[in-house]
């Protein structure tokens, strides 16, 4: 091994790939403190140039041996291990960060710069870059891409101000210039803590209409089909994704792709039409299933191989799909006539999750009184798409001699459901917050200290300024309006004044800005803003600022029309709803709208917020260990009051001795019965008083739901579970009749599939029959299938 007296390198080489990349104090300290422990393990690698000797690789270790020198730990004449290097620039540069490649990652930015170094300097293409490193070609081009990024952005990242996906999303920028605006705008809105910030709106904001590849969108078009057709794409950065930049362009790719595999359903299968998702949701509202995709006429073969299927691994039951959905395609052709056929229709959707097309076949439409359209032959001679009719129908009541015509419903409501729910949720939390200093500090406590999960309370962003979450007109608070347009050190000495001059102003001011931080559509559990109006309902009349907040006719519009109807059922009895039954839809909700408003009816998922309560996150042991323990204490309880009923007997008047039959069935007497006094004959089912196993399944039954994600992600269909389902060894539940028992009970559809996926987080085993699918060991309660026998 060659050695060299360490006076003798003049520092480190311009070719070094770590020379702007400077390693920390402390790094330096430790590899010094191991140098003077074991000595120098690796040799440095030198070159000569310009006459004098340069480390190409040990930079790190050259400074840690400085330092043993500054110390005085060794002499300037230690001998250093070595090798000299005597290639070319080229090669010089080559080995060096194939060096640092190999050993130990760059900063992005850093190897950035070195690729480029390679490039510009010895005129090395991707390719070439890619051989020589050892690197990927893509990994090389994603590097060299990294020219796109603004050198103040690159900047920041490489010092650690930023991270790598706020980097990726600043790539995405049209040009440095628009960079470094974006950095120094949201450096001010972050108050220069970027961790504050968020990659994904900045995203957003930059990308405006271009689409990721991984949106359902550009799955189903597919990367060749859009190129094809002139789409712009900006190809992967940073091993992120793809994008596809002409948004406007996928969206009707998608759209027309959807609609002639719809057309393609309808000539093939004899539907009498097709509607979609991106123009007829609206008609999805007032849809019905003549038919469930579970009772379709499934062959013995078809049977078996889809309990196959549902055997395999994931990877592999998802690769099987389209094999599934052709298989659930035959049985319902089968079981649907081809003249039932031409009367209903199929409706198309995408899959967000996985950008594949969903067909629902037999679907009806539930239009009050009106006849079916007439059956008739279609014209042989007419092209495919004309036996859809998808947008310009006239309404049914028009033309109930043509075939396979599609009813014309009401425009698409203004609002969905879930955001006027937050909007009204928003507008009453930031009243009744505003105005309680006590609810306010309980949320902000409650925010500020918690663990995780303080969704709906957004204290990221400013309030009442650019990028604030909601603000409902001017601030109330006399602070508010003073600092609004105050930068921080200004608005910092307002606040001090206005403690000192009115210590009433400061709490107000934090009352009403915890209202305006509020922001229910940020939580993707609706329970969560709900369980907030429960807590403000302790301090204040929610409800009141609920009906005032409440925007009746987008509620409405945004419900079925059944809802409406029931609502107005509900408010001002059958007659009227009958009456309104005859109204076209808007009008409808017109009337709903002015009978909830003057009645201040709300719907019950508000209504019922105000009782709200967290979720109960205790295991199956241990809530039956506490119900058990709670049981125990109050029969402990119940046994001390009959003892000293019973020493108390003799002092008993005649009018308490008219409670004497109450003392001995209490008592243990064994000719009397055991029935509770208030359980009158009839009141309950006998198997059910007489066999304490049963009381302890249906108790069982009922913690599962409890503890299950049906609890929060489908609350009425898991309190419909709960209250008209039970447990039954050896029971069968057909899904059809349970998803029409729980129409017939809580008045709007629920499909098999969203049933099926509840249950199966409760553990419950289904098997598919040759006429559809059951679920084991459940039946439904006595009383519920009773009404529906009686309906």
């Amino acid at each position: 091994m060659d050695t060299l007296p360490l006076h003798k390198i003049a520092g480190v080489s311009r070719f070094n790939a770590r020379r702007d990349e400077p390693a920390a104090p402390e790094e330096i300290a430790e590899l010094a403190a191991s140098i003077r422990e074991h000595g120098v393990i690796d040799r440095l690698l030198l070159r000569i140039e310009d006459g004098k000797t340069v480390a190409l690789d040990g930079g790190r270790r050259f400074q840690a041996l400085a330092s043993l020198v500054e110390h005085g730990d060794i002499g300037v004449d230690c001998p250093v291990p070595c090798e000299i290097f005597e290639g070319s620039d080229e090669q010089a540069a080559e080995v060096s960060l194939i060096s640092f490649l190999q050993r130990r990652d760059l900063h992005p930015v850093s190897e950035f710069e070195q690729f480029v170094r390679l490039h510009v300097s010895f005129f090395l293409d991707a390719e070439q870059i890619a051989r020589k490193t050892g690197k990927s070609l893509r990994y090389v081009k994603d590097r060299l891409r990294l020219g796109h990024l603004s050198a103040k952005v690159r900047d920041y990242w490489r010092r650690g101000r930023i991270g790598a996906e706020l980097a990726r999303a600043f790539a995405t920028a049209s040009s440095p210039e628009q960079q470094d605006s974006e950095l120094d705008e949201l450096e001010e809105q972050c108050c220069g803590d970027f961790s504050l910030a968020e990659p994904e709106e900045l995203l957003e904001r930059l990308r405006g209409e271009s689409v990721r590849e991984t949106n359902y969108l550009a799955v189903f078009v597919g990367k060749e089909a859009y190129a094809a057709a002139g789409g712009a794409l900006d190809e992967q950065l940073l091993e992120g994704h793809s994008w596809f930049l002409d948004g406007a362009l996928l969206k009707r790719m998608a759209e027309e792709k959807l609609e002639g595999i719809g057309a393609a359903i309808v000539a093939a299968e004899g539907w009498g039409w097709a509607c979609y998702e991106h123009k007829d949701a609206h008609r999805w509202n007032d849809a019905n299933f003549a038919f469930d995709a579970s009772d379709g006429d499934y062959t013995e073969e078809e049977i078996e191989r889809l309990d196959a299927i549902e055997a395999l691994p994931q990877a592999e039951r998802q690769a099987a799909i389209d094999e599934i959905e052709q298989i659930g395609a035959r049985a319902i052709l089968r079981a649907i006539s081809a003249e039932d056929r031409a009367e209903q229709g199929v409706y198309l959707s995408l899959s967000i999750s996985t950008g594949r097309a969903i067909v629902e076949r037999g679907v009806v439409y539930r239009e009050a009184g009106v006849p079916r359209p007439s059956v008739a032959q279609p014209d042989e001679d007419a092209p495919p798409a004309a036996t859809s009719r998808p947008l310009s129908a006239p309404r049914l009541e028009t033309i109930a001699s043509e075939p396979g015509a599609m009813p014309s419903l009401p425009e698409p409501p203004a609002k969905a459901l879930r955001a006027v729910l937050d909007e009204t949720m928003d507008k009453a939390l930031a009243d009744v917050t505003g105005r309680n200093v006590s609810l306010a500090l309980v949320f902000l406590t409650a925010a500020l200290g918690c663990r995780y999960g303080a969704d709906t309370l957004d204290l990221s962003r400013g309030y009442g300024g650019k990028g604030s979450t909601i603000h409902y007109g001017k601030p109330r608070n006399d602070l508010l309006r003073k600092i609004k347009e105050q930068p921080f050190e200004q608005a910092l000495y307002s606040c001090c004044a206005a403690q000192l001059d009115d210590p009433s102003l400061v709490p107000g001011a934090l009352a009403e800005l915890t209202g305006g931080f509020i922001s229910s559509a940020r939580s993707k559990d609706i329970d969560l803003p709900r369980l907030m109006i429960g807590v403000a309902s302790r301090f204040s009349d929610i409800s009141s600022a609920l009906d005032r907040a409440l925007d009746r006719e987008a509620y409405f519009k945004a419900e079925s029309k059944n809802h409406a109807l029931a609502a107005i059922t509900a408010i001002d009895g059958d007659a009227s709803a009958i009456a309104a039954s005859k109204l076209k839809k808007d009008d409808i909700v017109q009337c709903a709208a002015l009978l909830a408003k003057d009645r201040h009816w709300l719907p019950d998922i508000l209504a019922d917020a105000t009782r709200a309560r967290p979720k109960d996150s205790r295991s199956t042991a241990q809530a039956m260990a506490e119900a058990i323990k709670a049981d125990e204490l109050r029969e402990a309880e119940a046994n001390e009051a009959e003892d000293e009923e019973i020493d108390d007997v003799r002092l008993l008047d005649e009018e308490e001795a008219e409670e004497a039959p109450f003392l001995a069935n209490s008592g243990g007497d064994a000719q009397a019965s055991s029935a509770p006094a208030h359980d009158a004959p009839g009141d309950r089912d006998p198997g059910e008083r007489d066999d304490p196993a049963r009381g302890q399944a249906e108790k069982d039954w009922t913690i599962r739901i409890g503890e299950s994600s049906a609890h929060h992600s489908a609350p009425m269909l898991a309190r419909f579970l709960s209250a008209n389902v039970e447990t039954v060894d050896g029971a069968r539940l057909k899904a059809s009749e349970l998803r029409e028992a729980y129409l017939a009970a809580q008045g709007e559809q629920v499909s098999i599939n969203e049933i099926g996926m509840l249950l199966k987080t409760l553990g419950v085993e289904k098997q598919r029959q040759k006429d559809g699918i059951y679920y084991l060991g459940l039946a439904l309660k006595p009383a519920r299938a009773a009404a529906i026998a009686a309906e």
